[in-house]
């Protein structure tokens, strides 16, 4: 039976959260930590930017991983990366974290 609200990442494996401060910075870490593994079937990548901005979205797309973007403002810089780590593990869907 079909079922209309289930999760549709609810086979991953992996959620990897990644807080990012700059899109270069993120470039970085996807070239040289996540793209050089071969299989993303069950991984799923949780980025938190802090405005809006599609170049994250458009490196992600088209890949094999899931993934999903959360933005937030940065409000008091790192003395807040708690809020957004709690926010990313609640919305992930991988066994490990």
């Amino acid at each position: 039976m079909f079922d209309p609200f289930q999760n549709p990442y609810r086979n991953l494996d992996i959620s990897l959260i990644v807080s990012s401060k700059s899109y270069e910075d993120f470039c970085r870490l996807y070239n040289y930590m996540i793209l050089p593994h071969k299989d993303y079937s069950n991984i799923e990548l949780m980025v938190k930017i802090d405005k809006m901005d599609n170049r994250y979205y458009e490196l992600l797309d088209g890949k094999s991983f899931h993934y999903k973007i959360l933005c937030y403002p940065p409000y008091d810089k790192r003395l807040s990366n708690h809020i957004f780590f709690n926010d990313l593990c609640s919305m992930s869907s991988g066994k490990l974290i």
